[in-house]
C-alpha cells in the first residue's frame, strides 16, 4: 500500500526488479493499493473528491497498468475490492 507514491514507469521498474532479483520461475507479486479499474473511473473519483484528492500521488488504473506491464513481459490480473482499492497479481509472461 505504498506504490501509489510512484508513477507508472517507476512502478514497472520496481516490480520488474522483484522478478529479476528476488523471484524465481513461477513467482508472483501481489499488490494491494489505491486503484481504479479504468482511467475514467480514476478521473471520476478525482472529480468527486475535489480538494481531498492527493495531486502528488499516482493512483493506479488497471487498464493502463495491464497494457504497460504487458509490453514489459508481465501478465497482470486485477480485482477491485473497494470503491478506491484493488489487488493486482503480476506474473512473468
Amino acid at each position: 500500500y505504498v506504490l501509489h507514491h510512484f508513477d507508472l514507469d517507476a512502478k514497472l521498474e520496481l516490480i520488474s526488479g522483484f522478478f529479476q532479483s528476488r523471484l524465481a520461475g513461477e513467482g508472483l507479486v501481489a499488490v494491494g493499493d489505491i486503484s481504479f479499474p479504468t482511467r475514467r473511473a480514476r478521473e471520476e473519483a478525482r472529480e468527486a473528491l475535489g480538494g481531498a484528492w492527493e495531486d502528488d500521488e499516482y493512483y493506479w488504473a488497471a487498464d493502463e497498468t495491464k497494457v504497460t506491464f504487458a509490453e514489459a513481459g508481465l501478465n497482470t490480473e486485477y480485482v477491485q475490492v473497494s470503491s478506491y482499492g484493488g489487488v493486482y497479481t503480476i506474473k512473468q509472461a
